[in-house]
């Protein structure tokens, strides 16, 4: 009897260890479902902010290309001034450069900036003898150069 005893108790504690088992099993079932959720929705958050990142980098580079496109069309426009004070540069130049500086303006949505240099340039355009005063070819000079600085400005800010 001592050995059936024995046995019995060795059977119990057995099916103690099995129960344990399936319940410890079973948790680690569940803490396995629950880590490959997580997985998922971590590898669908990092997906979702790859594609944010990707699409303000292009935003960042379409815009950077215009102000770099605005700057030299600002740089256009002061040498095509000094061409117009010395007489190599026509009105037709002045209005292209003035139309190109206002599509640039325009793209950047910053047209209140340029609104004094292009009147300054339309000013010049009216001088049909293109004996253009030194005074206003100085302002513009000087709006030229504070377009510059704003649009410098505004490329910094966005970095």
């Amino acid at each position: 009897e001592k050995e059936i005893a024995d046995a019995t108790n060795a059977i119990n504690l057995a099916t103690d260890e099995k129960n344990a088992a399936a319940v410890s099993l079973s948790q680690n079932q569940q803490q396995l479902e629950t880590n490959v959720k997580s997985q998922a929705d971590v590898s669908a958050l990092i997906k979702d902010l790859e594609e944010q990142r990707a699409a303000a980098n292009a935003v960042y580079k379409r815009r950077n290309a215009e102000y770099n496109e605005a700057l030299n069309t600002i740089n256009e426009g002061h040498h095509m001034l000094q061409e117009l004070y010395t007489g190599s540069a026509s009105l037709i130049d002045l209005n292209r450069v003035a139309v190109k500086m206002f599509k640039g303006a325009v793209n950047l949505r910053i047209t209140h900036y340029y609104v004094a240099v292009i009147g300054a340039l339309a000013q010049i355009a009216q001088k049909a003898d293109l004996l253009v005063d030194a005074n206003i070819l100085n302002r513009v000079e000087e709006l030229f150069k504070r377009l510059q600085e704003t649009l410098a400005q505004a490329i910094q800010e966005e970095d």
